[in-house]
């Protein structure tokens, strides 16, 4: 389920082509590489996963979605970008249909490693859907 839901989120962002231009194909899960071009967007599954509360199974899940930049105005033009795309869209997930995307729960933040400064900011995204 995890696997088609990321599949998912990164080809939707993929097809978009300001997140192309911008990105260049830098979408990764839980970390990026080491050494890696800025920005780049970075998604991993918070809570949620199969609903058991009906019939037809569902699933309800959240990622955590964020844009990683040199600057705090790069990271934040990143996460518009991404809300642009996923909030309130179609979503295709294989196996299932779609029901809602939501983008909410903004956050901001600053990473010092290596004796720099980077800058996250993106938003949570709740992920809902039913079985075919």
């Amino acid at each position: 389920m995890l696997t088609a839901i990321e599949t998912a989120l990164f080809a939707t962002l993929l097809a978009d082509p300001d997140i192309l231009a911008a990105f260049s194909g830098r979408l990764y899960t839980l970390q990026a590489p080491s050494n890696i071009a800025m920005p780049f967007i970075v998604l991993r599954h918070q809570s949620g996963g199969f609903l058991k509360d009906n019939p037809r199974s569902g699933i309800d899940v959240t990622y955590e979605i964020a844009c990683v930049g040199e600057t705090r105005e790069d990271a934040a033009d990143g996460a518009e970008l991404i809300q642009a795309v996923l909030h309130n869209q179609p979503l295709t997930v294989s196996g299932w249909t779609h029901m809602d995307t939501t983008g909410s729960d903004w956050f901001s933040d600053i990473i010092n490693m290596g004796g720099e400064q980077f800058y996250r900011a993106g938003a949570l995204y709740r992920i809902r859907a039913s079985g075919v």
